[in-house]
């Protein structure tokens, strides 16, 4: 029997209607209920948006952090949808590391006020995955070529370049 019960929603609607003074005292808390947690989602949302401001008028590396959580949900979005792309389809299951990589490069740039070399963002990268001295030139310079690779596609980080 219990299958066949509608959703509250949809009961409250059938009840709006009715005279008796239990019934509408029922809905008018009902619907009080409604609004205040529709009031609680609202000011959430001002107060995560909010955040979301303050964190991108912060400090460059906040900034840093910031677009690459966007371009990490971008990546894995274009590597769950291959369509043919060899180059994404490698990248399956290596966002996370490529991204992390990418934020390397750019908090070197940063410290050092320079282009940096694949040598010192290997070593800034190696030091973020928390595995210092794992990353050397070599394997900087082939990571740096991918991330040129994607972002030249503008599917994938195109747009973070030209903004």
């Amino acid at each position: 029997m219990v299958e066949n019960r509608k959703p509250l929603k949809q009961r409250i609607d059938l009840l709006r209607g009715a005279k008796h003074p239990s019934v509408r005292l029922y809905v008018e808390q009902y619907d009080r209920k409604q609004a205040l947690s529709e009031q609680r989602t609202a000011q959430a949302a001002v107060e995560k948006r909010r955040a979301k401001r303050a964190a991108e008028n912060a400090l460059p590396s906040a900034k840093v952090d910031i677009e690459a959580e966007k371009r990490l949900k971008r990546l894995t979005a274009a590597t769950r949808m291959v369509r043919g792309d060899s180059v994404l389809a490698q990248l399956y299951g290596r966002e996370s590391e490529i991204t992390l990589f990418w934020k390397a490069m750019q908090l070197a740039q940063l410290d050092l006020g320079r282009h940096p070399t694949d040598a010192e963002v290997g070593l800034l990268f190696a030091q973020l995955q928390g595995q210092p001295g794992t990353c050397n030139k070599h394997q900087a310079r082939s990571r740096r070529l991918v991330v040129a690779k994607l972002e030249t596609r503008p599917a994938v980080w195109g747009s973070f370049v030209a903004a």
